[in-house]
């Protein structure tokens, strides 16, 4: 190819391992490029990336927010997502893995919302779209203390809690339940109930906290105990 780009055609089914040189017009020749695979299937890709999960924020920063999501699958693999703005439907953000970090951020309200693609330029539906607030300053506010923790049921091994929703500054993003006894995390979720299991025979003594993106913990709530057997 006279230019930096080219199409090989006629390709059998295999694998490749590609890399260029360029030439002038001496014949003398540059060191070789980087290699690049490619896998040739004998059938064209013509199928999009299921659609991926919609963004969740698992960290924040004064410019910058943590981005977490399910993955999507494709009939020959995902090679890419990208994180998109829904206001102005530009690209934030692309990473290789369903994770990312979109930093440099001025302060502002985004919608975000991720593509999955394959090597072959499908892509896959959007997914849902995940509001995030840009507050210019970092996060030190802890979210408001979880309220009103009542034992709602108790089944074999199992407990049914439920609590009264935290508030937040920038916004809630989830609970953790605590066995008081020893003050470690038994179980975590994003609603205002949750089922615990594998409960030990016994009493347990719970208590719950609430969590923003940037980390900040709420005070404890009230304490419930928990009777198995």
């Amino acid at each position: 190819s006279a230019g930096p780009a080219a199409t090989i055609d006629g390709l059998a089914p295999g694998t490749y391992s590609f890399y260029g040189r360029a030439f002038d017009a001496a014949g003398n020749q540059s060191w070789r490029s980087g290699t690049a695979s490619v896998e040739i299937t004998g059938i064209v890709d013509l199928q999009r990336p299921s659609v991926p999960g919609r963004p969740r924020v698992v960290g924040q920063g004064a410019d910058s927010v943590d981005l977490t999501w399910n993955p999507s699958t494709d009939n020959v693999g995902v090679t890419e997502y990208r994180i998109y703005d829904n206001t102005t439907g530009q690209v934030v953000a692309t990473s290789p893995v369903p994770s990312t970090t979109v930093a440099g951020l001025a302060p502002t309200v985004l919608q975000l919302y991720t593509r999955a693609f394959d090597a072959a330029g499908n892509q896959s539906w959007r997914s849902g779209i995940t509001t995030v607030e840009i507050t210019g300053e970092a996060d030190d506010q802890r979210p408001s203390t979880p309220t009103g923790l009542v034992l709602l049921d108790v089944n074999g091994t199992s407990a049914d809690l439920s609590w009264n929703p935290s508030t937040d500054n920038v916004g809630v993003a989830g609970y953790h339940v605590y066995d008081s006894a020893t003050s470690q995390i038994i179980a975590s979720t994003t609603a205002t109930t949750v089922t615990l299991t594998g409960l030990p025979a016994g009493a347990t003594t719970v208590y719950v906290k609430a969590f923003d993106a940037a980390g900040n913990t709420s005070w404890r709530s009230n304490l419930r105990t928990v009777t198995i057997g």
